[in-house]
């Protein structure tokens, strides 16, 4: 037995919203992370890579 066509839709809908909210939180989540990791790794101002960094930590001025 066939499902109708607007089964079919329904379906198709519920499963793009699907994949988009797993998107979307998986993509929220690497932000928190490496916000967090970028924070814990470079705790005298430095940026992710490395690239600008402050030499000197604010409390050794």
């Amino acid at each position: 037995m066939r499902p109708g066509i607007g089964m079919v839709e329904l379906l198709q809908q519920q499963l793009v919203d699907l994949v988009l909210n797993l998107w979307v939180h998986i993509a929220f989540e690497i932000r928190l992370f490496s916000d967090a990791l970028r924070a814990s790794a470079h705790p005298m101002g430095c940026n992710f890579g490395g690239r600008e960094c402050n030499k000197i930590s604010p409390a050794s001025r």
